[in-house]
């Protein structure tokens, strides 16, 4: 029921904007009658912003399953931990969050990660 609850809450925050911003343009749009790219910028639009909230509690569902750090308590560990259990993309989003990275340098440092897990123990 939490989880729900959470869920409205990110659907109020983001369709009153989807619905103001498809106002807006139905409003230009009238004048020039566009109705078929009002209806597809509104779907556009809609859908972006479900798209908005499905990803905000899915984080929430994996930090309340412990597969992704509290906010604020993301360490190196957690990085390497996400990066070697499969979690790739979790774990370029931690770095990211980190070491306020670029993501594409944060993707590198990710890959690295896991290219070394893969080699194995090293032999000396």
């Amino acid at each position: 029921m939490k989880l729900f609850r959470e869920a409205l809450f990110y659907v109020k925050i983001y369709m009153p904007i989807a619905v103001v911003i498809c106002l807006i343009v139905w409003s230009i749009l009238e004048k020039q009658q566009y109705g078929f790219i009002l209806y597809v910028f509104a779907i556009v639009a809609l859908i972006s912003a479900g798209m908005f909230a499905w990803e905000a509690i899915d984080m929430k569902i994996k930090r309340r399953q412990g597969i992704y750090p509290k906010k604020g308590q993301v360490t190196e560990a957690d990085v390497k931990r996400l990066a070697l259990s499969g979690y790739r993309s979790l774990a370029v989003r931690a770095r990211v969050e980190l070491n306020y990275e670029i993501s594409k340098r944060a993707e590198n440092e990710v890959d690295k990660i896991i290219a070394k897990d893969s080699k194995g123990p090293t032999e000396t």
